[in-house]
């Protein structure tokens, strides 16, 4: 910090007021799954504004959003690999009957087995692939 590197400055604090406000709402800490929940909530929203900035051809605020992504995604364990959620699915696909009815479960289950370490869009799109053929 004292390099002064404001938007990370910026950032962290965001993050901690989150932090912060999600401990009041319950009454209490959080656990350290419940503070990777919130930053994997604070990766997609930057993604979901990145998507909607871009279409709107804010390329300033698409640039300063893919900063503070980078800076949140710092503090998230890596990402597994495509490979290694198709063994997953494959797991769980066992476990439960594969069916369209059965989507969420399949998705929800491979994203408990990675400990919250899938993508869950990369989860859906091998779920649908094996659902369909």
């Amino acid at each position: 910090m004292k390099a002064r590197d404001e938007l990370r400055l910026a950032t962290l604090r965001l993050v901690i007021s989150r932090i912060k406000n999600q401990e009041i709402e319950n009454k209490g800490s959080l656990t350290d799954k419940e503070v990777m929940a919130l930053l994997r909530r604070e990766r997609k929203q930057r993604l979901d504004s990145i998507d909607a900035y871009r279409k709107a051809n804010r390329e300033i605020l698409v640039t300063r959003e893919n900063e503070e992504l980078k800076i949140i995604e710092n503090y998230l364990p890596a990402a597994i690999s495509e490979d290694e959620c198709c063994k997953l699915v494959d797991k769980a696909v066992s476990e439960i009957p594969i069916g369209t009815n059965n989507f969420g479960k399949i998705v929800g289950r491979v994203i408990a087995l990675s400990n919250g370490q899938a993508d869950g869009a990369l989860v859906a799109k091998i779920v649908k692939e094996r659902i369909n053929g």
